[in-house]
């Protein structure tokens, strides 16, 4: 019977008894089916198939290229204002990116009273979709040429609940209304993943912000967030419970603007190298 060695050149010692298999730690048991890439640095034994555990800790200096392709923002001023960024960004993945990041805009779409006068997330949603193909620097792209979307917003909604006129701008986890921020954030979440299903999509939990005084609001805010992301199965960059706060001085004076609302250059620095340990580490990829 064949031995098998490690990198030091000492041999592996085979599990005997009932069980018969391979006992070599940090590899898995996979099986093949028709159409899946054949996996790298496989072990066989026994007609079982083995691969080494491919833990995030190691992929953290890999970087994640596509070959080709769009990357759509979608967001409120934080991604207009990160645009050469997102671009930057785009290209060390190899992506193009399309921003549609838009100042003072809403999750959720007003209805009645107010009207969109800033168009809101789920409005700038179907109209992206509409445009495609779409055409940037002559090349023309498809809805299957998004490769990776990062969705981030939350800031400017409403979060008031006015039951004797009947509005309620949150609404619950149940909620279809698009009109409410767990309604609208669930429709586009599920409408990126319908739309654009050879795409990666990270959700970006939005920085606080110092304007605020207290942080009960932004909090609930980003949860809801957070909840739709998870019902989907999408990946989560926190830049709201695990980022850099406002509320420490230190903090706030490195990376916030004087408006107290956005983030300074360094600040768009710092929430780029978290979005990209989150690319990089992800667990599978569409493509």
């Amino acid at each position: 019977m064949a031995k098998l060695f490690d990198g030091h050149g000492n041999e592996i010692e085979i599990g005997g008894g009932e069980s018969g298999k391979l006992e070599v730690a940090d590899y898995k048991i996979y099986e093949e089916s028709d159409g899946t890439q054949s996996r790298q640095g496989v072990l066989t034994y026994n007609g079982l198939n083995l691969y080494p555990v491919n833990k995030p800790l190691q992929r953290e200096n890999e970087t994640k290229l596509y070959s080709g392709g769009l990357m759509v923002t979608l967001g409120d001023s934080y991604t207009a204002y990160l645009n050469s960024y997102f671009d930057t960004f785009a290209q060390k993945h190899g992506l193009i990116q399309k921003n549609v990041g838009l100042a003072s805009s809403k999750i959720a779409r007003p209805e009645g009273e107010g009207q969109d006068t800033i168009k809101s997330f789920v409005t700038r949603l179907d109209e992206l979709i509409a445009s495609f193909p779409i055409t940037i620097n002559g090349k023309a792209y498809t809805t299957t040429d998004v490769k990776l979307i990062t969705f981030m917003g939350g800031a400017n909604d409403w979060t008031t609940i006015d039951t004797e006129k009947g509005i309620d701008r949150i609404g619950d986890r149940y909620s279809t209304d698009k009109g409410q921020i767990y309604g609208a954030t669930k429709y586009c979440l599920e409408t990126l993943q319908k739309t654009f299903p050879s795409a990666d999509i990270i959700v970006i939990l939005q920085p606080n912000n110092g304007n605020n005084t207290d942080f009960c609001v932004m909090e609930m805010k980003e949860n809801i967030v957070k909840e739709c992301a998870e019902m989907y199965s999408l990946p989560i960059c926190d830049c709201c419970f695990n980022f850099y706060s406002p509320s420490n001085p230190t903090e706030f004076s490195k990376y916030w603007e004087n408006d107290k609302l956005h983030l300074n250059a360094d600040g768009h620095q710092k929430l780029i190298d978290k979005l990209e340990v989150t690319l990089n580490t992800l667990d599978y990829y569409k493509s």
